[in-house]
């Protein structure tokens, strides 16, 4: 009698382990979710399917996302927050501020700026904005960063200060934020900035300005039609286009005889067929 209830037990404690994962012969949600985390230090397509997976089991996979996305290697820091982003949650929030303010790679931060916005419940704002004082100018700059592309007003001025600056990144990332987060001195500060900016920085200022468009930027515009590079040109002819002021036609009609650049000509013309009488 005693020796059939033990067995009895044992059998029940046997299958209990089977089914709580306890013994290992099934792996148990969190050791799934480790596996698909570890498969961010792969190749392009088992990174991509890992993610996917780890998007599927959704809020479970949150704290381990969470904690690889302090992963010494930058390439599981990017895929967590990014898998973070589509996730949605806010237990997110604290994580993704973290990286944006203190991550060394420029790519795991703008990433995690994106799933910072996917997630945000509105506290990430406020958050952010505790560090535009910060005593570290990288954190201060960082968080001014992110907050422009919360809308937040209170980094604008920081970021026209980093026009001025003599580092291309952080000209670039200053002209960017503009764009979406102003004031109405936005544009004489993108204006100024604009001649002695790098190619990608000039890009920039001229797609910032034709998301601010009001009149005064059209000259400026106007004038990026002669710019050098190819990529710039037709750049200033799509933000005419987005602002739709017709004052810029004899300007576009003249560049448009001597431009040879496809891309650019098919730009100025899109912007003639809009703004044109």
């Amino acid at each position: 009698m005693f020796h059939r209830a033990s067995s009895a037990f044992l059998i029940s404690i046997l299958f209990s382990c089977l089914y709580f994962s306890g013994c290992g012969f099934w792996p148990s949600p969190d050791s799934e979710i480790s596996q698909l985390i570890e498969q961010f230090s792969g190749e392009y397509d088992e990174r991509r399917l890992a993610s996917k997976e780890l998007v599927k089991l959704g809020s479970a996979s949150v704290p381990a996302l969470i904690k690889a996305s302090r992963s010494e290697n930058s390439m599981v820091r990017w895929e967590s927050v990014n898998a973070l982003g589509y996730i949605g949650s806010s237990e997110a929030v604290p994580a993704l501020v973290e990286r944006v303010l203190i991550d060394i790679d420029a790519h795991v931060r703008w990433r995690s700026i994106w799933a910072l916005d996917a997630v945000d419940d509105g506290s990430a704002s406020s958050l952010l904005l505790k560090h535009l004082t910060d005593d570290d100018p990288n954190v201060k700059w960082n968080a001014a960063v992110a907050l422009s592309a919360l809308g937040g007003m209170e980094a604008v001025p920081i970021l026209h200060e980093g026009l001025n600056t003599d580092d291309p990144w952080t000209r670039w990332e200053a002209a960017n934020g503009l764009g979406h987060t102003y004031n109405e001195e936005t544009p004489g500060f993108l204006i100024s900035a604009y001649e002695d900016s790098t190619i990608s920085t000039r890009q920039e200022i001229v797609l910032s300005l034709g998301r601010i468009g009001t009149p005064e930027v059209v000259p400026a515009l106007a004038k990026a039609l002669d710019d050098e590079e190819p990529q710039v040109r037709w750049r200033a002819a799509m933000a005419l286009e987005w602002i739709g002021d017709g004052s810029a036609a004899p300007t576009i009609r003249s560049r448009l005889n001597s431009e040879t650049d496809k891309s650019v000509i098919e730009h100025m013309e899109k912007c003639l067929n809009k703004i044109s009488p």
